[in-house]
């Protein structure tokens, strides 16, 4: 090994990651289940990348890809415990699996609902590692179970409704289905929620139309009353003038409430055509095409 290479070993990572292109993520979570996953992608690319590293070399890579809590505990570490890559990937694990992690974890999960205004994607990535995190010492179905049980809990009222509806028929034990089923919800309360604010937009525009038309009638009204006479224009041009300004005036406001009919219309059809996707997208999800 040349001494440049010794005394830059992280600046050989670097350079390292950018010729290779490698995808591996910096490991920022809390819990085992979720580091046995990482730690199996590092070992892969200790595999493909590292086959003549010295144990040094490899430990280097892992503290380079540690995030906080789990560099902490690689620190705090006995030499012997981490002496080699495979001694420290054990250690690490364990700690993160010790009962004070656990009970932190199952603190959080209690806590953890969907935030107003979270996507429900957004969402899911803050419970699966809660959940993986306190069920770490059962099997996969019953981790499956628990899952779907803090999901239709968790989520929004407004969605929690139509889970209790429908999770017997789509089964409480298929997370993915669930999922899926609460992300075309979303689409669908979001495209309604738009459509109710647009609607609302056009009623304004009306009432501000109306309004102001009756204001004009009121007006013109009044003034005809206050006279006996009809108003006199001081030349046939200014009569003419006067009545040209009206018709075009009347020509303008039709105009303006054609423009919100066709809105009106607009809104209707993209409704429509996004009910009719969402149900497409939920049939062939559900018959497993997609």
């Amino acid at each position: 090994m040349s001494e440049s290479t010794t005394k830059n070993p992280y600046l050989n990572i670097l350079t390292e990651i950018e010729s290779s292109g490698t995808q591996l993520q910096i490991f920022v979570n809390e819990d085992a289940s979720a580091f046995d996953e990482w730690s199996t992608r590092f070992k892969d690319y200790i595999e493909v990348f590292g086959n003549n590293w010295t144990e040094v070399e490899k430990l280097n890579r892992l503290k380079f890809y540690l995030g906080k809590t789990a560099r902490n505990i690689y620190e705090n570490l006995a030499p012997s415990g981490k002496n080699t890559l495979q001694n420290a990937l054990i250690n690490i694990r364990a700690k993160l699996d010790s009962p004070h992690i656990r009970e932190l974890n199952y603190k959080k999960l209690a806590a953890c609902y969907q935030r107003k205004g979270e996507s429900v994607a957004e969402f899911i990535k803050r419970l699966i590692p809660l959940v993986n995190s306190t069920s770490s010492n059962v099997t996969k179905e019953v981790k499956e179970e628990m899952l779907c049980r803090c999901f239709i809990e968790k989520v929004r009222p407004e969605f929690q409704r139509n889970l209790q509806l429908v999770a017997p028929l789509i089964g409480r034990k298929c997370f993915d289905k669930l999922a899926t089923y609460v992300q075309e919800l979303e689409i669908n309360f979001m495209s309604k929620e738009t459509n109710e604010e647009n609607i609302k937009l056009i009623q304004g525009n009306e009432s501000s139309w109306i309004q102001s038309t009756s204001n004009n009638t009121q007006q013109y009204t009044y003034e005809n009353n206050a006279s006996a006479s009809p108003p006199k224009f001081s030349s046939e041009h200014e009569q003419y003038d006067y009545g040209q300004l009206l018709i075009e005036n009347k020509d303008d406001e039709y105009k303006e409430y054609d423009c919100i009919e066709e809105l009106k219309n607009e809104i209707e059809q993209m409704k429509e055509m996004i009910n009719n996707l969402s149900e497409q997208i939920h049939e062939l999800k559900m018959d497993g095409n997609y």
